[in-house]
């Protein structure tokens, strides 16, 4: 199986997500080569001491998508990892389904640029992220 096609499987049900998607409940909905639509229902539990949706959580469907976006552009001798994370914080999300889509904008021999933005079920933008993703060797 591809690396597309594994991400593929995860929207069609046919794969299971990996632990971390399980542990904060997100689901790819949507994959395609360079481009992966990861959706969040935002819990009680996810809240800070203001009321408000820890911003790690969404940092980490922003981070996600555009990982996951950049190792479906690779063969199976290399995958991908975060090297840089920047997030802007643009409203507060609410207590509701969040939708981050992340896209390479650049692919390099060792470098990939990822670009996410992360919208509330009322489609208002709630933040925006880049990342710097290195291409690896895949370890056998």
């Amino acid at each position: 199986m591809g690396k597309l096609q594994y991400y593929q499987g995860l929207v069609e049900g046919t794969v299971p997500h990996p632990p971390i998607a399980e542990f904060i409940g997100f689901k790819v909905v949507l994959a395609e080569e360079g481009r992966i639509v990861i959706e969040m229902e935002c819990v009680r539990e996810m809240l800070n001491s203001v009321g408000a949706v820890q911003g790690g959580m969404i940092a980490t469907i922003a981070d996600a998508s555009m990982g996951m976006a950049a190792v479906t552009l690779l063969d199976d001798e290399h995958t991908a990892a975060t090297a840089e994370l920047k997030i802007n914080f643009l409203r507060p999300p609410g207590l509701k389904r969040l939708r981050s889509t992340g896209t390479i904008v650049h692919r390099g021999r060792k470098l990939m640029m990822g670009e996410a933005e992360v919208v509330n079920e009322e489609g208002k933008l709630v933040a925006k992220a880049t990342s710097t993703i290195m291409v690896l060797d895949e370890e056998k």
